[in-house]
């Protein structure tokens, strides 16, 4: 077996720590006349993994450069593990048609009409989401099987958000399928002691080849699409190559004794002597209509965050293609 190290462990945090964590975020927002709303996206189905994603909307042309992260407690810190999502009163009533989130409840502010929060992705666009999030997905294990280092709570949460994309696919059973549940049941068992660092290794062994098998295919049978404005660069050190079929080259460095040296921060320093072109059929002509307007939408938001909102995640699925 080979000799991963295991970073970002979970610990169990009670739920009531969620609700706390989530009503001081709710207050400390609507104190800003800038926020009409703040919206939960999601649930805590797993407590001590689970992360919050809050969406907040904001006035119309209101600027807010408040980094609301830096508000939290250490507790709160780990509980939001990423920025949360903003966009303006306009594009939250448009973003329906391309969003890819499912159930928002209102924490705090105004309510908007039902049929303003609920998700109506065509079928094209269903697929365009689920492969971006899935070569998402991709990308990011192959930084960790490359560093040979994985990151457990990520892969805990993160897995089970691919049963979302298969769904959209339509695939409902396979070999894929039943990998993701193995690693659900190592998640249900992490805090029972019944999982172990060895079942984590082993299921991350066997579902890598399984995913990009998976990925592959569906690239096969479906067109990925990005945006001709693209610039092609999933990160700093992340290339998209466009080929005929999945694959990816690296170059860069390895340090044996990253992990131990650098603990929870080796991948930010193995960025920094690593670069990974990622081959992958794609196509950047002949768009569908509702691909071009999920595009010009994307674009549109991330210019409109970066003037007004910059501490507040787009809603796309953060795959900067």
């Amino acid at each position: 077996m080979p000799n991963y190290k295991l970073i970002d462990y979970p610990h169990s945090v009670p739920l009531r720590e969620y609700d706390d964590e989530l009503s001081h975020m709710a207050e400390w927002l609507l104190q800003f006349p800038q926020v009409s709303s703040v919206y939960q996206v999601g649930s805590v189905g797993a407590p001590g993994i689970s992360d919050l994603d809050l969406v907040v909307v904001f006035q119309d042309e209101q600027k807010l450069a408040i980094q609301p992260l830096n508000s939290l407690s250490r507790s709160g810190k780990y509980l939001f593990i990423h920025n949360l999502y903003g966009c303006s009163r306009k594009q939250f009533e448009k973003s329906q048609r391309f969003s890819f989130f499912g159930t928002f409840k209102l924490l705090a502010g105004e309510r908007f009409s039902e049929q303003a929060i609920v998700s109506n992705l065509s079928d094209t666009l269903k697929i365009q989401v689920a492969l971006e999030f899935l070569l998402k997905m991709y990308v990011n294990l192959i930084l960790q099987s490359a560093y040979k280092t994985l990151k457990v709570r990520s892969l805990l949460l993160h897995v089970k958000g691919l049963l979302f994309d298969l769904e959209f696919l339509g695939v409902k059973s396979g070999r894929l399928v039943e990998s993701i549940q193995d690693c659900m049941d190592i998640r249900k068992k992490w805090f029972d002691k019944a999982s172990s660092a060895a079942d984590l290794i082993k299921w991350f062994e066997n579902f890598m080849p399984l995913l990009h098998s998976f990925l592959q295919e569906q690239l096969k049978q479906h067109t990925l699409f990005v945006s001709p404005s693209s610039s092609l660069r999933l990160a700093k050190n992340i290339q998209l190559k466009q080929s005929l079929t999945l694959d990816y080259k690296r170059i860069g460095i390895s340090l044996p004794l990253g992990a131990y040296i650098f603990g929870e921060k080796i991948h930010k320093v193995l960025n920094k002597f690593n670069r990974f072109q990622i081959n992958c059929p794609y196509s950047l002509k002949d768009l569908p209509p509702d691909i071009e307007e999920y595009f010009t939408f994307i674009d549109t938001c991330r210019n409109y965050n970066q003037s007004f909102i910059p501490h507040f995640y787009t809603l796309s699925s953060s795959l900067h293609i």
